[in-house]
């Protein structure tokens, strides 16, 4: 799920604000590549992309989280959260 703003500015570009969700547990491939498809589409304009991406940026968690990361690099996104902000230890604790 993905809610973008574009807010206009006549003295420089203009600045998108995407808030972006991925479900746990869903494709984290087919999120990156939704991802990719946004920033390549905005190249003229200014991205701050925020939300809940449900990837654990601190472990290494395989070659398509290791992707994910590398996508938003090469197109000079760098994450400020890059440690768990919930950490579950057992599903059934409520």
């Amino acid at each position: 799920e993905i809610v973008t703003v574009e807010i206009s500015n006549e003295a420089a570009k203009n600045t998108l604000i995407s808030c972006v969700f991925r479900a746990p547990g869903s494709c984290i491939g087919t999120f990156n590549e939704k991802i990719i498809e946004i920033v390549d589409h905005i190249k003229y304009k200014t991205l701050c992309l925020c939300g809940d991406f449900n990837i654990n940026l601190e472990h290494e968690a395989g070659q398509i989280t290791k992707d994910f990361a590398d996508s938003l690099y090469s197109v000079g996104l760098f994450p400020l959260i890059n440690k768990p902000t919930n950490y579950i230890s057992d599903c059934n604790n409520h």
